[in-house]
């Protein structure tokens, strides 16, 4: 007696491949936000003698209505970038101060984080303006 055999169309069944791609997503995901890059220490720039550059330390103080005074020199928000470059070409970016004055919003401080951490200082200190008695 034969044994009835169908003779059908063979499927594959996706369903463990599609968890285990939801599984290695998971794992690759995870693994991604505990990853840290290297620390790079790039040559420092020097002169036309081969010292290296010195390091130079900023104030930003924000005066509110698109003034800063960067060191003694007030100047608008928008020549900001112009003068931490020029900066720049005799220097190496050391601590960028910033401080607000008082009544100032945060936003306006940010805006000149921002600007200095674009065009080059890394390392940001804020300085506590003094309060009027």
């Amino acid at each position: 007696m034969a044994m009835g055999i169908k003779h059908g169309k063979a499927e594959i069944n996706v369903t463990p491949m599609i968890d285990v791609l939801l599984v290695l997503l998971i794992i690759f995901m995870v693994v991604q936000e505990h990853s840290v890059g290297l620390d790079v220490q790039l040559p420092q720039q020097t002169d036309s003698q081969g010292r290296p550059l010195p390091p130079q330390d900023i104030v930003l103080t924000v005066l509110g209505g698109g003034k800063v005074r960067l060191d003694q020199a007030e100047l608008d928000l928008a020549d900001l970038p112009n003068h931490l470059r020029a900066l720049l070409t005799r220097s190496t970016p050391g601590v960028a101060f910033v401080k607000g004055e008082n009544e100032i919003e945060f936003a306006q401080v940010a805006e000149v984080i921002d600007v200095a951490k674009g065009n080059g200082w890394k390392k940001i200190g804020l300085i506590r303006s003094e309060r009027q008695q």
